[in-house]
């Protein structure tokens, strides 16, 4: 692990990023106490929606389905695509929400 004070990481931090982007972590110091360390980001994997949701394990979302889209479906709306002509979903759940 590399050190650097808060002076040269305003003046040297090129340098510094360079000793980030080859892996390590650097501590930043602040009168001689440790304030901050600087790394890479770990790696972070696709949340699973599926099984937060208790969706079955095959579950695969329709890619191009809109949330209008999902809602009319949902309400089982007879005029879907008069329905749905310059209709927002801010309006569809205001009706839902009713007066």
């Amino acid at each position: 692990m590399k050190t650097a004070s808060v002076r040269q990481l305003r003046t040297s931090f090129p340098k510094i990023e360079r000793w980030i982007a080859a892996g390590e972590t650097v501590s930043i110091t602040k009168r001689r106490k440790i304030v901050a360390e600087l790394s890479l980001p770990r790696a972070t994997k696709k949340p699973d929606f599926a099984k937060r949701f208790g969706l079955p394990a095959n579950y695969k979302a329709r890619p191009g389905r809109s949330a209008v889209d999902l809602l009319l479906e949902e309400r089982g709306s007879e005029d879907d695509k008069v329905v749905r002509r310059g209709r927002t979903l801010r309006d569809l759940l205001d009706e839902d929400r009713g007066p």
